[in-house]
């Protein structure tokens, strides 16, 4: 067998064969961890929506401290993706509406 021979073997293998495995989800939901990676994705992406309202609404972080009426080290852990375990939903929905923007539907 030639190489391009291999090649094309492996092709039409690729072909029809549509999914191998399992899914990410259901890896996660055996191993008991779903709902914590879950949780920790949808909170990264509202940190990232929450940075990018800052930035269009030209609003400085002392301004946003000052609405929210919210510590340094609060607002820190809530514009930091790699602390977002730390935010409360409660600070998440306040600086939703302190930006006037929705967290669930895309706006």
């Amino acid at each position: 067998m030639t190489v391009s021979g291999l090649n094309n073997s492996k092709k039409n293998h690729m072909t029809r064969t549509k999914h191998l495995g399992s899914t990410l989800d259901s890896l996660l939901k055996e191993t008991g961890d779903f709902e914590a990676v879950y949780i920790a994705t949808s909170k990264r992406l509202l940190v990232l929506k929450i940075q990018r309202a800052l930035k269009r609404k030209r609003m400085s972080r002392t301004k946003f401290i000052v609405a929210m009426n919210i510590e340094e080290t609060t607002m820190t852990r809530l514009l930091d993706p790699q602390q977002v375990g730390r935010v409360s939903l409660d600070t998440l929905l306040k600086a939703s509406t302190t930006l006037g923007i929705n967290l669930i539907d895309g706006s």
